[in-house]
This record gives structure tokens, C-alpha cells and sequence, in this order.
């Protein structure tokens, strides 16, 4: 339980620095997808369903983005099916993944709709991708925590004996790394720079192993590129690459 809360913490992290960072073909900011990927068939072996789910974003790599390199950004996690365990007893994977940078570009127009990108995508073409079973679209656009939203049902399945010794979770090996600063002087430093509109979520007294609880606060600079970007470099000049 303890390895999977720092799992948890860990994704977080992941998926918070990930959110909002990536730029389509005009400059606009590309917000997160959501979608879940369910199964049709009994897949009760965790090998299986990795293996059919890696098969699907390879197919999304070659069929939307035409590249047989690893374009996509993904972030996801996996656990049972409740439902299906509670009507049938049969113990069913499924999975949630959060896409980065999946932009759309209208094919007459050359440019991105000025829809939200969830809206734009060809659930058609999407189902035959993934033939395995049902996808759902979720927009989570309003969400301000991604990575909170995202992990919040991973110790669901703690005590499942499939998920021994195995990782909780899966990541793209693209992502942006997230850093830790430990010189709190540094962080309110920095703190008292960042305009008042750049505060996207906060949350406090989150429950911490060994530490009691903690404060999280999300920033988006998406706005202020500039300032992001003396930030970053005011970060590398203290304490190098993090």
C-alpha cells in the first residue's frame, strides 16, 4: 500500500507536468484527452491487456499521426471493472489515458476547430483502433488537478495479488520530467513572481506517508512564456538540470 500512495504521488507529478505544455502547429496551447478503454472479452491477464493496450497506441502513432516513432504523449492507469467483477465475478481490466498533445487539424482549413479537441475527435476511427471493446470520451477540460483526477481510483486494487511486484501505472517515454526543489527560500522566491492569474488549483492538507499532509499548489504559465521560461532558467543556473 505504502509503494502504491508513492506511485500515486509519483504519476501526479507526471501527468501535472505534462498538462497544458504542448503546442500545436499555431501556437495554441493542447489541452489534455481523456479517454477509457474498456474490453469485450474476458482479458483477466495483466500481460494481455499491456500488451493489446501497447498495440493501440501504436496504431494511433501510425494511423492519426502517420509516424511509426513514438509521437503520442500518454499518461494511464488500469484496474479492474468493478461492475463487471459484481455481476459476473470475472475480474476485467480496463484502462484510462490522458493524451497531451493530440492536436487536430481541420483538413480544409489547415488549422485547428475552434471546438474543444475532445469534441473533435473521430470516435469512429477511434473504435476501430481499438477493436478489443468500448471507448468513452470524457472531457476534462474544466479539471484543474489532471493528475489528482487521473489517480484518484489507483488503490482501488491495492490488495489484487495480479498487481504484486508489477508497475501501477504506465507512461510514455516522451514526457516532460518532473522536478523536485528542496530549498524553500529558492520556491518563495519564485512564488512571489507569478501573477495572481497564473494559480490554477490549490488544494491543502493532502495526506503524506512520514510527513502528515502537504499543500499543492498548480500553476499555468501558458499566458506568460516568457516568464516560464526565466523561471526555467533561473532554476538550471541554481541547481542544474532537475
Amino acid at each position: 500500500m505504502r509503494n502504491l500512495y508513492a506511485a500515486k504521488r509519483r504519476l501526479t507529478d507526471w501527468i501535472n507536468s505534462n498538462v497544458k505544455t504542448c503546442y500545436g502547429k499555431t501556437g495554441q496551447v493542447l489541452l489534455p484527452i481523456f479517454i477509457t478503454l474498456t474490453f469485450a472479452d474476458d482479458i483477466t491477464d495483466l500481460n494481455e491487456a499491456h500488451k493489446l493496450f501497447k498495440q493501440f497506441i501504436a496504431k494511433v502513432n501510425y494511423q492519426i499521426f502517420h509516424t511509426k516513432k513514438a509521437h503520442i504523449r500518454y499518461a494511464a492507469t488500469f484496474e479492474i471493472q468493478p461492475g463487471r467483477l459484481k455481476k459476473y465475478g470475472v475480474a476485467v481490466w480496463h484502462y484510462h489515458v490522458i493524451f497531451f498533445n493530440w492536436e487536430m487539424i481541420d483538413t480544409k482549413t489547415g488549422v485547428t476547430p475552434k471546438r474543444r479537441f475532445w469534441q473533435n475527435l473521430d470516435k469512429d476511427l477511434l473504435q476501430n483502433i481499438w477493436d478489443n471493446g468500448h471507448i468513452d470520451i470524457r472531457d476534462i477540460t474544466e479539471v484543474t488537478d489532471v493528475g489528482w483526477y487521473m489517480t484518484k481510483y489507483m488503490v482501488k486494487d491495492a490488495n489484487d495479488p495480479k498487481l504484486n511486484g508489477r508497475i501501477s501505472y504506465l507512461v510514455s517515454k516522451n514526457l516532460k520530467k518532473a522536478g523536485t526543489i528542496y530549498n524553500t527560500d529558492f520556491v518563495d522566491m519564485l512564488l512571489k513572481d507569478f501573477p495572481e492569474d497564473t494559480l490554477q488549483h490549490f488544494r491543502t492538507g493532502i495526506k503524506v506517508n512520514f510527513l502528515g499532509s502537504k499543500d499543492r499548489m498548480i500553476f499555468n504559465f501558458s499566458k506568460y512564456p516568457e516568464l516560464r521560461e526565466r523561471n526555467e532558467q533561473l532554476i538550471k543556473e541554481y541547481f542544474g538540470e532537475i
